[in-house]
């Protein structure tokens, strides 16, 4: 029972701690994901009520480049599903239209392509591997058209292919277009109200958060006569923090994590708890080993050795046995959770 009951406490913990480490790996495969932030906006409503949004302005992107502190900057749609044909084959893809730094800003590689000049003619497209298995199956598409189906079909020619987007990454898509062909269609795009893009930041080492927050929400107030307040979100937390209040990430997944952490920190207590109450009880029924042990002159040190000895080798196995369950449980526990989780051997 004992045994039984230390293993199971440590496999579930173990099991939530996985899925906590998980949750905290969502856009950290990024080079500089510390350094990159999205610009989000606070506008204060006429109740007093402050409402926050991930959307900008694309004059935005423009202004930028004057700052030092920001060492580049990207913008993109909101991921969009098109239609698309290639070969009389048709098929609907996850696509977002972005700035032509897309591929130096953020590490989705390319397996074919230059990342520098890819996203450059206008009418050009970037594809994921899969995408293209789908679309030509064994053949090259770099080089090669696909017709965007918007009303009518309008070519475009595969300048790139990226690997896959890992599972942990919040942006998720099969196409990378270029941006200004969809800016027409998008109202003035001079006009400082008008926000409908996602703007990125890669920050320069030493540049303090706080202060760009000032220069850029300065700049929207002279520029744009905007009463909006602009700040800072890091990338990671771009996953963690959905929830604002009053202007501020208040919640979101990261809530999720902090209850699972303090549940499994309470399951490894209890299965501490009841291991010791159980070691102590069966402690009792040794009482005449440790008396005869002390009349053929064992000291209190080798008796507190040998106990602890003991315990310890029973966690050790105890600690075995809960990894052995995790191995044989962690097919089951992808399928609850929708993870892809992989033990490293």
């Amino acid at each position: 029972i004992n045994l039984l009951g230390l293993s199971v406490g440590l496999a579930s913990s173990i099991f939530i701690f996985l899925w906590i480490y998980d949750e905290l790996q969502f856009n950290s495969f990024h080079t500089h994901s510390d350094e990159i932030y999205q610009i989000m906006q606070n506008r204060q409503s006429e109740d007093g009520s402050i409402y926050t949004w991930g959307n900008t302005p694309y004059v935005l992107n423009d202004h930028l480049s004057d700052y030092p502190s920001i060492q580049q900057s990207v913008q993109l749609s909101d991921e969009e599903t098109l239609s698309v044909s290639a070969q009389d084959k048709v098929f609907k893809e996850r696509s977002i239209f972005a700035s032509n730094k897309f591929f130096n800003f953020f590490d989705f590689p390319l397996i074919q392509g230059d990342p520098v000049t890819a996203l450059v003619e206008p009418f050009s497209v970037v594809i994921s591997q899969s995408a293209s298995k789908r679309l030509f199956e064994d053949e090259d598409a770099l080089g090669k058209t696909i017709y965007l189906n918007a009303g009518e079909a309008v070519p475009f020619t595969v300048t790139g292919i990226f690997e896959d987007v890992p599972r942990h990454s919040t942006l998720q898509f099969q196409m990378v277009l270029p941006i200004e062909i969809v800016l027409p269609f998008w109202g003035d795009n001079s006009n400082w109200g008008n926000s409908y893009l996602t703007t990125y930041v890669m920050l320069d080492d030493g540049a303090e958060k706080a202060d760009v927050e000032k220069q850029i929400t300065k700049l929207v107030k002279e520029k744009g006569g905007l009463d909006h307040d602009l700040f800072l979100l890091s990338l990671p937390d771009t996953y963690l923090y959905t929830r604002f209040e009053n202007g501020q990430a208040s919640g979101g997944i990261i809530d999720n994590i902090r209850l699972f952490s303090v549940a499994a920190l309470f399951i490894l207590l209890i299965a501490c708890i009841n291991f010791v109450n159980l070691t102590t009880a069966g402690a009792t029924q040794r009482a005449r080993e440790v008396g005869v042990r002390k009349v053929i002159g064992a000291s209190t040190a080798v008796l507190v050795r040998q106990f602890l000895s003991e315990s310890l080798l029973f966690s050790m196995f105890a600690l075995f046995l809960a990894m052995v369950l995790v191995v044989l449980g962690l097919p089951a526990f992808n399928q609850l959770t929708g993870k892809i989780i992989v033990l490293d051997t």
